[in-house]
Order: structure tokens, then sequence, then C-alpha cells
């Protein structure tokens, strides 16, 4: 699900704590600065939302946070203003009720069999396909999240995927674990709450979080909120999805252009999640103008009037190398081991090789797990080897001996390096050939 911008990662080493004129006056972002949310005003969610709270002060950071923002500073740093910004429609009762179909075989379709959706509602024409449709006749009002979207047709919509998100009134936006049920993004997380609306911009103020997506996410290893990745960066510094990041509160942006100080204001309060995989360093999701899709080089007039001239345009004017990495979604120190992996299975015995599974391990709302090691004991178990790491929830020991019997445990390692207690431990017998 990558998001556009213009412009199998290989644990080696598991062991690492993992225009306006310049008088326009801004008013700084502050937790409860939006009204009650409606379809012309306010944010989704409860003020205590991980998409609402305000960053802590002097939050505690990931141990790699400057080597990831040297990366995340090179490169663009754009503005999805049309063809990749996300259409956002309000559904009441007078509209239209289609018929939705999910296209892709990835399990039971997370959307309704029926959802209420303005007449001439379209998807951006990004490879994403994406829209939001906002019911506002459900009590408390659902968001539907499509992705990979066709033109309605004959009373029904086509969709690759989509999410439900549930009471945008004073929910939290986010799903047991992590995610919604479903979702638009590689994450499971809801694009809702982050996108920059253009009556946000008109007023200065954006008061949330923004989603944001990267080239640079993670293949391996995603964090709270996010329950899942689509990264494919190898490298090391690589910025995991749901990562919260932010700009240095103590930088005075006051100086910046009109759109890019708004901008820049939101990332020093309330940062921004890392939500989805994209063709630049860093691409930021704002609400398209439905009137505008299938126009290029086109955008709405409050971004235009804010100095984000063009579709796409390049925010080089943020300092984007003052950036930070948070430990957790709340600033605060990241203190709990993962879950012990569980369920651990040989799934494969052969002469020289044993491969094991097991049931993923958990970090809660912690700076998620980064990967596992593979232990092998001798059947006494008082003399253990670690024989494979990685970040999936399968490795192979490929250093076996015929006919031999070993025992076999698992431990996770979380992004700070806290390890897990270990999995429960399985007896296995080589065959002699």
């Amino acid at each position: 699900m990558t998001t556009k911008g213009r412009g199998a990662k290989t644990w080696t080493a598991l062991t690492r704590a993992v225009s306006i004129a310049s008088t326009a006056i801004l008013i700084a972002p502050t937790a409860g600065a939006e009204s009650s949310f409606t379809g012309a005003a306010g944010r989704p969610f409860a003020s205590t939302s991980v998409w609402n709270s305000a960053i802590t002060s002097n939050p505690a950071l990931i141990s790699n946070s400057a080597a990831i923002v040297a990366r995340l500073s090179i490169g663009q740093h754009v503005a999805n203003l049309n063809e990749f910004g996300i259409p956002i429609y309000n559904a009441s009762a007078s509209s239209p009720v289609v018929s939705v179909r999910c296209t892709q075989a990835w399990g039971p379709c997370p959307l309704p069999t029926a959802v209420r959706l303005p007449a001439g509602a379209l998807p951006n024409t990004g490879s994403d396909h994406a829209l939001i449709s906002i019911d506002w006749t459900a009590n408390p009002p659902v968001s539907y999240d499509f992705w990979g979207a066709a033109q309605p047709s004959g009373g029904t919509i086509s969709t690759s995927w989509g999410g439900i998100t549930y009471d945008l009134a004073n929910g939290s936006g986010i799903g047991p674990g992590g995610g919604t049920s479903g979702s638009a993004t590689a994450t499971n997380v809801s694009r809702l709450a982050g996108v920059v609306r253009m009556r946000e911009i008109q007023a200065g103020l954006i008061p949330h979080a923004l989603a944001i997506a990267s080239s640079l996410a993670c293949p391996g290893y995603f964090r709270y909120p996010a329950s899942h990745t689509d990264g494919f960066d190898a490298s090391a510094n690589c910025v995991p999805e749901g990562s919260r990041v932010q700009l240095d509160p103590s930088i005075n942006v006051g100086a910046l252009p009109y759109g890019q100080q708004v901008i820049a204001k939101a990332l020093q309060t309330f940062g921004a999640y890392v939500v989805d995989n994209a063709g630049a360093s860093i691409a930021v999701v704002f609400e398209s103008d439905p009137s505008l899709i299938g126009k290029p080089g086109q955008i709405p007039a409050a971004y235009q009037s804010a100095g984000l001239a063009w579709d796409y345009y390049d925010m080089n004017a943020i300092p984007w190398s003052r950036l930070r990495v948070l430990q957790q979604w709340d600033g605060n120190v990241d203190v709990t081991p993962p879950t012990a992996p569980a369920g651990v299975t040989a799934v494969s015995v052969a002469p020289t090789s044993v491969t094991v599974a097991w049931q993923a391990s958990n970090d809660g709302q912690g700076s998620g797990v980064v990967g596992y090691y593979l232990w092998r004991g001798d059947p006494s178990g008082q003399y253990w080897t670690m024989v494979a790491s990685g970040s999936s929830a399968t490795l192979a020991d490929r250093s076996a001996l015929p006919g031999q019997t070993y025992l076999y445990g698992v431990r996770a390692q979380d992004g700070v390096g806290r390890l897990s207690s270990s999995s429960n431990i399985i007896s296995v017998r080589t065959p002699v050939g």
C-alpha cells in the first residue's frame, strides 16, 4: 500500500538496541484546541487518543534515533495534495446505499456488505486509489477506509481492501493490539485522524499528529499503534512503521513560510506516525479536494494560499534533520519486555536441519518486536547455543547433526534490546539419514 512521493531485512546484528505574508500569526496547537467533530469542524476521536495527545516534554528516544533521522532528512519531504491526497466524504441519510465488494482474497472482507456513499464519490487517482467515507447516520459516527477502490458503478463499489474505524466522536482510533477493523494502510491504522485537512491549513492550526509515509520503512519491524508493515528498506537504520516522530520543539519555526510553519508546529506538538510506505523519504498525507480528482496539476486553493504551490510540494524549509524518533508513542521509557513466544513447534525435521515456528510475540504499546533468537540445548538442558535469529516467527537450525536429540526454545527482543522470557521448550530427534 504505497503512498507516492517523487523523487527481506537481513538481521545480522539483532542485538542492536534497536505564499502568505510573513506577518501571518500562528497559534501553537494545543491538545484541546478544536470543537466537537462534525463534517465541517473538529477532529476525530478522544483528546486522549494516540493522535490527539500532545507529546510530553523530554520524551524517551529510540537508541538509533539520530541515525534514522539522518536518513529521513535526505531526499524529498513532499505534501501529497491531489494525486495521492485523501478525498474525505460525508455520508448522510440522503446518501445512496451502495454494495461493497472486496477483490483481494485475503480473508473475509473487513468492510460491511453495503455502506452509505455520497453520489459522485471517487477515489484518488494515485496507485492507492483511496477514499474515506464518514457515515454520520451511525451513532456514534464511523468511517470506511477504501484502498484500491474503483469508481462506483451500478450501485456497487469494488475495492481491493478497506477497513472500519469506530466511534469517531470519542473513540481511541485504535483497535485492540493496534490498528482498526481492517485497513486501507499497511499498518492497519486509519489515516483519517492524521490527514491534514484543508480547513486546518486555512485556520493555521493542526490539533493532532500527522500521518506520514516513508520509503525508509522497515520490512520486519513495526510498533504500536501499527499492527503490520509493508516496508522494504534493508538498512539497520530503517524507520519502523507505527513510529512516532517529532520535530524538536525548541526550534523557532516562526520564520518559515506559512504552510510549512503550520506543519512544523504540528510536528513539534503532536508529531507524526509512520503509517505506510512511500516513494519519498517523508510524504505527508493531506486531504484532497474531490472536485479536483482526475485534474493533475491542480490543488486546493487553501494549499495554494498557504504557499504549498503544487502537488508533491517539497517542504524543504522545515528542518527535517531536527526530527527525533520516540521509544514509545506516549514518550515514556519502554521498560516492559515483549511477551514470550508461544506454541513453539518443529515444522520440518531433516538429518542436518530443524525448522521451528511459533506464535508471534507482542510488545503492547512498547518499542515493538525487533526479532527472535532460536536457542538449541543438549538433552539435559544445561548447555544452550543460539543457532539462528531473524524477524519472522519461523527460524531454522542448519547446524544440526543426524541422529541427535535437541531441545529448542525461542526468545523475542524489542526495539530497546529487552528480551522476553523463554518460550515453551520442545524436544526434537533428527533422523539418521
